[in-house]
């Protein structure tokens, strides 16, 4: 099993228009010193814990060797796995969609699809088959908002994607691939009322960072932030930067996608499957695998590694224009509130929320700041 040290080292015809010829269309533009970026508020948030809100945990199914998206025969069924996408399921979405449709339409099989889970992955793949001409139901035991998706921050950027020692040139060939045709998706999202935004996303650290290896495979996409000397800012950290990302919000974005998927005729159905013999029941001999941790009792898949993630959520703080990361911690401005979050537990089989951690990313996110006034 991968160590911690290992892997840390290293989202009709009004809907046709809305999802599919803009967002195969438009190309993606870079981002980051060269972009055009407004002013940073300079009001100080307020992380008292008698701000927050909601308190929101789930379990990222993180694989050492990258996602995987693969086909399986199992009796008389055909299933492409769509699963391992550790912490950017959402980033990946789009892209890796792309490609377990693509390995499914090779099989040049007719006939309707399963797509096995309703979360980012799930719904980005019953679209794009939808998008295909075929006929496509989910089946899901849940729904969003208590799918592992609607518990993400949701910025834009391939996180606990792989392990180092895992990171292949073919790897990173398909990771680039993917990352890509998520964001020209996303992209053609924007202002299109589905919760895709662009921020100004600030990097605090003690030192400028040196070049991570994603900004080296993707750099058109993820160059160096820029560094920026304000005194009027009010930002603790000695150093800081700034960049462009895209920024995905989930209590918006999936149930407007749910709703896109119901209206082009796709059924959403609430079912749960205690074992992969059980898929010989559906109609379906094409099915498409996106439940994610829900693959180990399905499928069996013991390579995947439940990684905890928690949010803490405050009160909404219209101020804000931007969002903000620094090691172990970050922040998103959302309509409905400020997501707080920075936790990465290995190994955990059952979701609780941790207090402890909770209070280590108040007390850190008030150290990014200086003291108001």
């Amino acid at each position: 099993m991968i160590s911690r040290r290992e892997w840390l080292a290293g989202a009709s015809g009004l809907l046709a228009a809305r999802f599919a010829e803009p967002l195969l269309s438009r190309p993606a533009k870079a981002e980051g010193a060269e972009a055009s970026l407004p002013a940073l508020a300079t009001a100080v948030p307020d992380f008292s814990p008698r701000h927050i809100t909601a308190r929101m945990v789930s379990l990222r199914p993180y694989r050492p060797e990258g996602f995987r998206v693969e086909l399986e025969t199992i009796a008389d069924r055909s299933i492409v796995h769509n699963i391992g996408h550790g912490g950017a399921g959402i980033t990946l979405s789009w892209g890796t969609a792309r490609m377990a449709v693509d390995r499914l339409l090779a099989l040049r099989q007719p006939g309707p699809v399963a797509v096995l889970g309703c979360g980012a992955v799930g719904l980005a793949t019953a679209w794009l088959l939808h998008e295909a001409g075929r006929a496509v139901t989910i089946y899901a035991s849940e729904v969003h908002p208590r799918v592992t998706s609607s518990v993400a921050g949701a910025s834009f950027f391939p996180s606990l994607v792989v392990a180092g020692v895992s990171r292949t040139p073919e790897f990173e060939e398909r990771l680039a691939a993917a990352v890509r045709t998520s964001h020209r998706r996303f992209l053609g999202l924007l202002g299109r009322g589905m919760g895709v935004v662009r921020r100004s996303h600030v990097v605090l650290a003690a030192e400028r960072p040196g070049g991570g290896w994603v900004s080296r495979l993707l750099p058109e996409l993820f160059p160096p932030p820029l560094e920026i000397r304000d005194p009027s800012l009010p930002f603790a950290a000695p150093w800081v930067g700034i960049e462009e990302r895209l920024f995905i919000e989930t209590q918006r974005y999936l149930p407007a996608l749910m709703g896109a998927v119901r209206k082009a005729g796709m059924a959403i159905q609430r079912r749960t499957f205690r074992d992969a013999t059980e898929l010989g029941r559906l109609r379906e001999r094409l099915i498409v695998n996106c439940t994610g941790m829900g693959s180990v009792g399905l499928f069996g898949h013991a390579d995947l590694i439940p990684v905890q993630g928690q949010l803490t959520r405050l009160q909404t703080d219209s101020r804000l224009n931007y969002t903000l990361s620094a090691p172990g911690l970050y922040l998103h401005p959302r309509r409905d509130g400020l997501l707080l979050g920075g936790t990465q537990d290995v190994g955990v089989l059952k979701p609780r929320f941790d207090p402890a951690a909770e209070e280590r990313i108040l007390a850190g996110m008030q150290q990014l700041y200086r003291p108001a006034g």
